[in-house]
């Protein structure tokens, strides 16, 4: 436990340590003025965190990130730094019609983003060691754990985490019940279970980030029609009080027991159940067939050079999943090629 505890103090230390930006001399820049284009829950819990941390922020509608940037480009200095909050967005992409794309980074925050730590800052190929740097003093005064990461389909975070969803997806598919995964997960030390941090994140997001990943990684991604199934039944999770649980002021969560028809059609659905019957796994699996794939998502991180070190992972895992920090980390011990 306290050998875990004092890896998490110096990867907590070490994420801000980019090679080649934080080590050749670069002298970042005094930021205190930042436009927020976007008003819904992330848009304004970046304004929040912003105004918090005294930065001046603006807020108005989001059109398309492609015309933004584009119309941003237009109306400010040179000098200004074009980050966007896009979790699954290719920011070549995003940056395309543009000619500074080195000006052009990603900033992914966690919602709640006035309360969540954590940071993800997305750099392509072609931006600056000065705006890498830059963002990493903004995401310092405002009180940010920023984590420097490559740009991919779901970038570091999401890329490495999505297994994590999906394997309990794939067990309440086999028949196994969704609030006894939910409690397994939750008693090995997890905050919330998956389905509970579902509610808590709302479907929409949800959705469509697992098309995009589903997209890129069609060969290791389950389509579960479950999600899709409770947004048809008037279900959003905690937003209006009712997903897998129901939502009441004052009160804890309570499991919803008109969920398990929902579950029933999904595995109907879905038909994977050996000879239609539900498969029997101990606690200790269940923690290993959603946390094992996990592990196995990092290592193709690693290998494809998105992260600068594996403890980066580690950090992100204590910050946005809420992994215990007196646990052996997933990644720790991991090198490249190292699967389960």
């Amino acid at each position: 436990m306290s050998k875990a505890l004092v890896h998490v103090f110096f990867a907590r230390r070490a994420a801000s340590k980019v090679p080649n930006v934080t080590d050749v001399g670069l002298k970042p820049r005094h930021i205190k003025k930042v436009a927020v284009i976007g008003g819904g829950l992330m848009g304004s819990g970046i304004a929040t965190s912003l105004i918090l941390s005294n930065i001046s922020a603006a807020t108005e509608n989001n059109p398309l990130k492609q015309s933004v940037f584009s119309e941003i480009e237009k109306a400010c200095p040179p000098h200004c730094i074009s980050a966007t909050n896009t979790s699954t967005i290719d920011l070549n992409i995003v940056g395309e019609k543009t000619s500074s794309q080195d000006r052009i980074i990603g900033a992914h925050f966690f919602s709640p983003a006035h309360i969540m730590p954590l940071l993800e800052i997305v750099r392509t190929e072609k931006t600056s060691p000065r705006v890498i740097l830059d963002l990493l003093t903004v995401g310092k005064a405002i009180t940010k754990v920023p984590v420097v990461v490559g740009n991919c389909t779901g970038f570091a975070v999401n890329h490495t985490f999505f297994p994590y969803g999906q394997g309990a997806h794939i067990l309440a598919n086999l028949g196994v019940d969704i609030f006894r995964i939910d409690k397994v997960i939750s008693n090995f030390g997890m905050p919330m279970g998956p389905f509970q941090l579902q509610d808590l994140a709302g479907y929409g997001v949800g959705i469509a980030a697992g098309k995009v990943l589903g997209t890129a990684f069609p060969e290791r991604t389950f389509s579960s029609p479950l999600v899709d199934l409770l947004v048809k039944g008037g279900r959003n999770g905690k937003t209006n009080g009712r997903g897998y649980y129901i939502y009441e002021k004052g009160s804890k969560p309570k499991p919803d027991p008109a969920v398990v028809a929902i579950v029933e059609e999904s595995r109907r659905l879905t038909n994977i159940m050996p000879n239609g019957k539900p498969i029997s796994v101990s606690d200790q699996e269940i923690v290993e067939m959603i946390l094992f794939p996990v592990v196995n998502e990092a290592c193709r991180v690693m290998d494809e050079g998105v992260i600068v070190r594996a403890s980066d992972l580690d950090i992100a895992s204590v910050l946005w999943m809420g992994f215990p920090s007196y646990r052996v980390h997933l990644f720790r011990p991991l090198k490249p090629r190292s699967c389960l």
